[in-house]
C-alpha cells in the first residue's frame, strides 16, 4: 500500500503595497511569469530568516502551471566519530526539507507537513512566503500567503461557545475571487479609496457577550476561509477561555510521500477539491 504525507494548504495573493505608481506597472500575470521564469533560471534560492539560513529548490515543472520545490532549513549539529584515543566530537551541517506544491492557476500552494522539519506548520508558511518575495522584484505588490480553512469550523466554534471575547479578522485586498463574495466588492471599493493593502476588522466585549451573526460576518469568513485572510476568535467553552484562529483547521491534502511516485492526476484532483470546497469560482 502507498504511504502518504500530508500537505497543508494556502492561497497566494499579490497585493498592492505602495501609492506610488511606476511609470511602466507590471500586471499581476507578468509578475508571476517572471516568479516562475526566476524559480526556474535560479533553481537555488538562498536566504537568511530570523538569523537562519534557508533554502528554497526548484526541483521539476509538473506542468506549466503545477510547480515542485524543496524548501530546506540549516540545521548544525554535532557527530560523533572514532577518534585515536576517544570518541571525536565534530560539528557538521544538514538540510532537512519539505516539498511544496504551487499552483499558478488556482493561487495554491501546498506545504508537506513534517514536523522535524518544521515543527509549526506556520514558520514554513512564513518563510517561504519570505523567500518567494526575496525572488523577484514584485514592483508595487507583495506576495502574501494565508490559509485556507474549513468555514464551518469557525461556525462551530460560535455555536459551542458560552461566551465570545473578540473576533480578530484580517482581510486581503481582493485580486481572485471576482463577484463569489459580497466582502470582495466591499474590499475592492475600499481599496480603491484608501489603497488598503489588507482591512482588519477587530470586534470585542470584555464581558464575553459579543454577538457574531451569520447574515453579517459570514460573507467575510467565506473570504477569508477561502485564502482570503485570517481570523482570531477568543471565547469560552465549557467553562475555559480559549483562543482559536484560521491556522488551527486548515484544509489538507494527503499524496504519495516517495516523490517518484508522485501522480499529477492525484495532485490536480486535491487542488480541485480544496478549491471547490473553498467555493471559488474560476473566471
Amino acid at each position: 500500500m502507498q504511504k502518504k504525507t500530508k500537505y497543508f494548504s494556502y492561497r497566494y495573493f499579490l497585493v498592492s503595497a505602495s501609492r506610488i505608481r511606476s511609470l511602466f506597472p507590471k500586471s499581476k500575470t507578468e509578475v508571476i511569469e517572471e516568479l516562475k521564469a526566476n524559480l526556474q533560471m535560479k533553481v537555488k534560492i538562498s536566504e537568511k530568516y530570523k538569523h537562519r539560513k534557508y533554502l528554497l529548490y526548484f526541483i521539476e515543472e509538473l506542468t506549466e502551471d503545477l510547480f515542485l520545490l524543496k524548501l530546506a532549513r540549516k540545521r548544525d549539529f554535532n557527530k560523533y566519530q572514532e577518534g585515536d584515543s576517544d570518541i571525536e566530537t565534530v560539528e557538521d551541517t544538514e538540510y532537512p526539507f519539505v516539498y511544496v506544491i504551487i499552483d499558478f492557476k488556482k493561487q495554491i500552494i501546498l506545504i508537506q507537513k513534517k514536523a522535524a522539519v518544521f515543527q509549526n506548520i506556520s514558520t514554513a508558511q512564513n518563510i517561504l512566503q519570505a523567500l518567494i518575495n526575496a525572488t523577484v522584484d514584485f514592483g508595487q505588490y507583495i506576495f502574501t500567503i494565508d490559509e485556507i480553512s474549513h468555514r464551518e469550523m469557525f461556525w462551530q466554534l460560535i455555536d459551542q461557545s458560552s461566551k465570545i471575547y473578540s473576533m480578530q479578522l484580517k482581510l486581503r485586498a481582493p485580486n481572485l475571487f471576482g463577484n463569489r463574495y459580497e466582502a470582495n466588492e466591499l474590499l475592492k471599493e475600499e481599496q480603491e479609496i484608501s489603497n488598503a493593502a489588507e482591512v482588519n476588522i477587530e470586534l470585542k466585549n470584555e464581558q464575553g457577550n459579543l454577538l457574531v451573526k451569520e447574515e453579517r460576518v459570514g460573507t467575510y469568513i467565506d473570504y477569508i476561509a477561502a485564502g482570503g485572510g485570517s481570523y482570531r476568535l477568543k471565547f469560552m467553552e465549557a467553562g475555559e477561555v480559549k483562543t482559536k484562529s484560521s491556522k488551527d483547521n486548515i484544509k489538507t491534502a494527503y499524496l504519495a510521500e516517495n516523490i517518484n511516485q508522485l501522480n499529477i492526476a492525484k495532485i490536480k484532483a486535491e487542488l480541485e477539491k480544496i478549491d471547490e470546497m473553498s467555493g471559488h469560482d474560476e473566471e
